[in-house]
């Protein structure tokens, strides 16, 4: 594991506070960008859009049929900057910048639960929620494509797209649970439980004072990697295979707090990068920046999963911020060449923080 350790600083650009037709208490959930100048914020009041250069004299523009209502997760269209999505309660709404911002121009209503998380990729657009399950809308017809349920017997909490296994998702819950499925035949290839995978390391090697479920997922750009946030302060991270075992746990970092990791974000790399930077949030307020191979060493077939030593830690640890407030959501971007890193946490402004080689 051990690598050349990299040099890094994480520098706060610029600080979006929350506009002023919200709560100035009010905290903000989730955070897109949605172009090279603007940003899509979720807030526990409603939703609006901000641009990213406060000096900017253009007015914050509220998306009205969400006020007073609560926007757990947003997301854009990777092919489309001018198709984006908003969650809230059990329905999610589609909204084109060029037709209007008033209103959404379609809504998918088939939760039965209220809705953690969506996601989009390939003309799918796919929601987990507090019910356990997951549906998933084809965006060519607008209608729903498969429903994925009767596996997590708790909220189902994050979902990501697998970059290099097509037809596939994982989806991660607060049943300690993650379940890879081939959605297409609404098949589960694997199931992992973070508790016992913890349990068999042993109790001197992890934290469990509090259960390991599973708060945030995000799998790295080149499809190797897969991190995981756990309610028990540990980072778990996973190799991603290519045979029909789809993952295998790797390493497993304790630098959190027990009281638990609230989101785990692999930024955004302009140029081929060797190495991946994973950003962890915690409810400590804590956000650090680990630095990664991009190809872990293939010492053995499958490899086996242990626990990083304080050395180790120390030399994958590149830098951290401190946000004094619990971290709600982790989001990055190139912008001008330069890498940003989002941070939402539980006060009213949204810190842009330029993260500096």
């Amino acid at each position: 594991m051990a690598h050349e350790k990299q040099t890094h600083e994480l520098c706060v650009s610029a600080t979006l506070e929350c506009p002023d037709f919200f709560d100035v208490q009010s905290s903000n959930f989730c955070v897109q960008v949605i172009s090279t100048t603007e940003v899509l914020v979720g807030n526990e009041n409603g939703c609006y859009i901000s641009n990213i250069n406060v000096l900017t004299k253009e007015r914050t523009r509220e998306l009205i049929q969400f006020r007073k209502k609560e926007i757990p997760s947003v997301c854009c269209c990777d092919d489309d900057p001018n198709l984006f999505f908003v969650s809230c309660d059990r329905s999610i709404y589609s909204f084109d910048k060029r037709v209007s911002l008033e209103s959404s121009v379609n809504m998918f209503s088939e939760n039965s639960d209220d809705i953690n998380q969506i996601k989009f990729q390939t003309g799918l657009l796919t929601s987990c929620d507090d019910a356990g399950e997951i549906k998933m809308f084809d965006l060519k017809t607008n209608q729903l494509f498969r429903t994925l349920r009767n596996k997590h017997t708790n909220i189902c909490s994050s979902i990501c797209y697998f970059p290099n296994r097509p037809n596939e998702i994982v989806t991660g819950g607060l049943d300690s649970q993650l379940f890879i499925w081939d959605y297409r035949r609404v098949k589960i290839l694997q199931a992992v439980n973070t508790q016992t995978i913890l349990e068999g390391m042993g109790d001197n090697s992890v934290y469990m004072f509090n259960p390991p479920f599973v708060h945030s997922m995000d799998i790295n750009e080149n499809g190797k990697n897969l991190a995981t946030g756990l309610g028990n302060g540990t980072l778990q991270v996973f190799n991603i295979l290519k045979g029909k075992r789809v993952i295998a746990p790797s390493i497993l970092i304790n630098h959190h707090s027990t009281l638990g990791v609230s989101w785990v974000h692999y930024l955004s790399r302009a140029d081929q990068a060797s190495t991946s930077i994973l950003a962890s949030g915690g409810n400590d307020g804590i956000v650090n920046l680990w630095s990664f191979p991009q190809e872990m060493p293939k010492k053995q077939t499958l490899p086996v999963n242990r626990v990083l030593t304080e050395q180790e830690i120390a030399s994958h640890l590149i830098t951290q911020y401190n946000a004094n407030s619990k971290i709600n959501f982790l989001n990055s971007a190139i912008l001008n060449d330069k890498m940003f890193l989002f941070v939402a946490d539980q006060t009213s402004a949204i810190k842009l923080l330029e993260l500096k080689e």
